[in-house]
């Protein structure tokens, strides 16, 4: 089954039995794994050097000893070094030469009369501090990586604990616990023994006196650094543990249940009697698997069909996909009325009520309050006339003032845009995980190709919004009807409500007609301009028709006095200080 997955290129998802090794880095995991087989063929270094899952069937066999990858069914290597550099040809292949790791196994068959039967799967190291190059968060992605492996109910965990290392400091002991809480299923190894201090032993803790485990410790002594670079051979190394353990005078009581010999075999009895006890629910759990597959099958009967294996069928396939990914989202964003969704809102729903309801709300939202508005007029006003202090103030303020409202309307437009471009995005995910649930490959080209449409529309959006409002903020029409007759729609407000009501002072008309400016602001009579003195409000237009606006003042802060004599009509304004 393992083999089936690998083939694919897609992890194996069903729960097998199976036993994971799991350690620190250096705590002797290749040596142990090396020792199974009697050769050296496991990449060695510093830092990661296991990024990818190692599934290492040992097969016994007469005959001469080869290794054969899954990915290269038909090279059979009887070189252990070219198995070596295979291995790190084929990490690299998947994860980059820059130490990333990947989920995905790479399987290897070793033949030999020399071994027992037997299937491990070595994992990365733990580590806690990226180095050479690995991403910062290496030490969550090999711990995520090791937890899917071990939280499997039938794998067994074979944890490697140097035996300079204090158990009550062993990571991968209590990340073994964290999924193993009753201890049922951890095996322990104790590695480099020989490496104690003098006067010191692990006695108590082989004979699982320390820390109880169900399936107990082995210890065993591994080969040296200096060895390993010496070319030391796997069987001499062996040879040299075994003598070890007969001349300590504390492990010569249990010569029988220790040393990598006694681990490989006891390793290949409890994974048979694991996989007979595992079995008859693993079948079952596979049972159910292939229903929800013959049911997938049912509904999709063209896509199953007897048909030959070339790019017409491939193409039909995707073509009957894209149809159906189609047909569900138009369903999903409500252009579709004959098959409709009873059980849920749908994304279509959902945008409508972002763009129609919460907008509205976000507006409401952010919009200035009127005495907030008020303040801003107010000092646009005193910054425009400075030093001056003249009595009307240039098209400055209100120019300025407007552009701020209308920049606050767009921080509210850009967040909605975002709100509806994430809803796309889940409704793209969930409509293709739908659709292609059968082609994993497919699946996620699809959703990132879709994806990246969604975002790439949202990004334009985002452009388009930004250029309205500035082409807004950049051209005020102050020849609009909203600015015009603003006053004129205030007083049809007060007059049309069916109530007599007390006549504001902004609606009082004070004065109207022809004027002219001079340097000190003073105003007389000339035919260049028509003003309306209004309320607090003097309104400047080019001509009598009132219909293009040169200038508008606020009078609040001023006095109005009425100085008219027989001869000529006369109105004077003067600010309040008496200026």
């Amino acid at each position: 089954i393992q083999d089936k997955f690998a083939l694919l290129n897609i992890e194996c998802h069903i729960n097998l039995p199976q036993i994971a090794v799991v350690g620190e880095q250096s705590a002797g995991k290749s040596s142990v794994l090396e020792n199974f087989v009697g050769r050296d063929f496991l990449p060695r270094g510093s830092g990661i050097v296991t990024r990818r899952p190692l599934v290492l069937q040992l097969i016994n066999q007469a005959g001469p000893e080869y290794g054969v990858f899954l990915h290269r069914p038909n090279i059979k290597y009887t070189d252990f070094n070219e198995v070596r550099r295979e291995i790190e040809a084929e990490t690299d292949r998947v994860t980059g030469s820059r130490k990333n790791i990947s989920p995905i196994p790479i399987n290897l068959r070793v033949y030999s009369p020399n071994v027992l039967n037997l299937t491990l799967i070595d994992l990365p190291g733990l580590t806690k501090v990226p180095v050479g190059g690995q991403p910062s968060n290496i030490e969550k992605q090999i711990k995520d990586m090791i937890y899917e492996f071990i939280s499997n109910p039938y794998c067994l965990i074979l944890v490697i604990i140097p035996a300079i290392m204090d158990l009550a400091n062993s990571d991968a002991l209590k990340f073994a616990r964290q999924v193993d809480p009753d201890k049922m299923r951890t095996i322990g190894v104790i590695t480099k023994i020989d490496m104690m201090g003098e006067g010191t032993d692990c006695l108590d803790v082989l004979n699982n006196q320390v820390y109880h485990l169900n399936r107990g410790f082995i210890g065993i002594v591994n080969r040296s650094q200096k060895e390993i670079e010496d070319k030391k051979d796997i069987h001499y190394a062996q040879a040299s543990e075994m003598d070890f353990f007969r001349k300590h005078p504390k492990y010569q009581g249990i010569i029988d249940h220790i040393g990598a010999e006694y681990l490989q075999k006891s390793l290949s009895l409890q994974l048979s009697y694991h996989i007979r006890e595992t079995l008859p629910d693993v079948r079952q759990k596979i049972l159910e698997q292939l229903l929800i597959v013959k049911h997938e099958m049912d509904k999709n009967s063209d896509l199953f069909c007897d048909c030959p294996n070339d790019r017409n069928t491939f193409s039909k396939i995707l073509m009957i996909n894209i149809q159906k990914l189609s047909v569900k989202i138009n369903n999903a964003l409500g252009y579709e009325i004959e098959n409709v969704d009873l059980n849920q809102k749908s994304k279509g729903t959902i945008m409508s009520k972002i763009l129609c309801e919460t907008f509205s709300k976000e507006i409401e939202a952010a919009k200035p309050s009127e005495e907030e508005i008020k303040v801003s007029i107010k000092i646009a006003i005193i910054n425009t006339k400075g030093v001056r202090k003249s009595l009307i103030s240039a098209s400055g303020p209100f120019i300025a003032v407007t552009k701020r409202l209308i920049h606050f309307v767009e921080q509210p437009s850009l967040k909605i845009l975002d709100m509806a471009t994430r809803v796309a995005c889940e409704m793209v995910d969930e409509i293709v995980k739908e659709v292609f649930s059968l082609y994993p490959d497919l699946l996620n080209e699809v959703s990132h190709f879709l994806r990246t449409k969604v975002l790439e529309f949202s990004a334009n959006a985002k452009k388009f919004l930004s250029y309205y409002f500035e082409a807004q903020a950049d051209h005020i029409n102050t020849n609009h009807p909203d600015f015009l007759s603003v006053h004129d729609n205030r007083q049809s407000e007060n007059s049309g409500s069916g109530k007599s009501c007390v006549t504001s002072i902004e609606n009082i008309l004070h004065k109207q007609g022809l004027l002219s400016f001079n340097d000190q602001a003073s105003i007389k009579s000339k035919k260049e301009f028509f003003f309306v003195l209004r309320g607090q409000s003097l309104t400047i237009y080019k001509d009598s028709m009132k219909k293009e606006l040169h200038d508008q003042a606020l009078l609040s802060d001023c006095m109005i006095k009425d100085a008219s004599t027989s001869q000529k009509s006369q109105l004077i304004i003067y600010r309040k200080d008496g200026v």
